[in-house]
């Protein structure tokens, strides 16, 4: 049976969400449709590469460790992590931000699970789901923690080939106020940020919790759908693969793995889909070596036999054999064609 102490903070957590339900519609009517980030346009040879509709979908929790929860839903996955039984000292570590349409939805969730401030945010790399949330908890007294390269893109309009958009800066008040090229501790909440060499991004970092046999890795794993390669900014799968070596040298078969996208997973989860990614760039590879356009390899299937498993959830198969090409062809200096 659960202690009481946990079922009472489902309770909170439960009640905060009725009521952030009932708001939502209030909430987008009095946003201007510039805060809301446009949906691309479908690319020639795949119709599915729009963004997932993030403004709309439920804010869902998991408590899945002592202290430790995530909120899942509207944008990429956030991991909460707060004092484990109410009156321990310190605050409330905040990993990933979500999307700026529902920042403040998402603080009075956390709200609910502990009185102990948001005090920290750690962004996992550069991309509006993961810090459209930045401002809001800024301006709650929040410290933004984030590789330079993360200050860098967020600083400047950005344009990402793969999606056919360009994302336009933060505002200043809603950019990292402290940076690192090397690994930062948060004794308090035992936490450890490790930057990666470029893999989703050229400005990735996880976040280790090693008493809680936890590791949160925002986009290098996408638990159960093919992910997106951001090889505008440095992004390929040679980079993912090697960034999700990192993370399983920290696990073990009972730790807990909080991608940036789909469910909670642990070590065979993140050994599954990094044989997804070797096995992609192993039937990828030949077709672009063999110098065939874009269309022709998206035509030739490369992907089928992992189109099941891995096909359709957030990404759709043709999506995903135009990010691999794509960061293959970035990798000799030249754009897709």
């Amino acid at each position: 049976m659960p202690h009481p102490a946990l079922l009472s903070r489902r309770a909170a957590i439960r009640t905060a969400l009725w009521g952030a339900a009932g708001t939502l519609a209030l909430l987008h009517s009095e946003l201007p449709a510039a805060d809301l980030p446009p949906s691309p346009p479908p690319s020639p040879a795949d119709g599915s590469a729009k963004f997932p509709n993030f403004e709309l979908e439920p804010v869902r929790t998991e408590e899945i460790a002592p202290g430790f929860c995530v909120l899942s839903g509207p944008g990429g996955n956030v991991g909460v992590r707060f004092p484990e039984r109410k009156g321990d000292a310190g605050d409330t570590l905040l990993i990933d931000a979500g999307i700026r349409v529902r920042a403040a939805e998402v603080q009075r969730v956390v709200s609910a699970m502990s009185p102990a401030p948001i005090r920290r945010v750690v962004n996992t790399h550069w991309h509006y789901d993961h810090v459209g949330g930045n401002e809001t908890f800024a301006r709650g007294g929040a410290i933004v923690f984030a590789h330079a390269n993360v200050l860098r893109r967020v600083s400047e309009d950005t344009f990402v080939e793969l999606m056919g958009r360009t994302v336009p800066a933060l505002p200043p008040s809603g950019r990292p106020t402290v940076t690192f090229a090397e690994r930062v501790g948060f004794p308090v909440q035992d936490a450890h940020v490790i930057p990666l060499a470029p893999a989703h991004t050229d400005g990735d970092c996880l976040v280790h919790l090693p008493s809680l046999n936890l590791i949160q890795t925002g986009d290098v794993f996408w638990n159960g759908g093919y992910p997106l390669i951001d090889y505008s900014t440095s992004g390929s799968l040679e980079g993912m693969i090697a960034a999700l070596e990192r993370v399983l040298a920290l696990t073990d078969e009972k730790t807990r793995v909080v991608p940036g996208h789909g469910p909670v997973g642990n070590r065979a989860d993140v050994e599954a889909f990094r044989a997804m990614l070797v096995t992609a760039g192993e039937r990828i590879r030949p077709l672009f070596l063999a110098g065939k356009s874009l269309e022709e390899t998206i035509a030739a299937r490369p992907t089928a036999e992992l189109d099941e498993r891995w096909g359709g959830r957030l990404r759709s198969a043709d999506f995903f054999v135009r990010a691999v090409y794509g960061s293959m062809k970035a990798r000799q200096g030249g754009a897709t064609r």
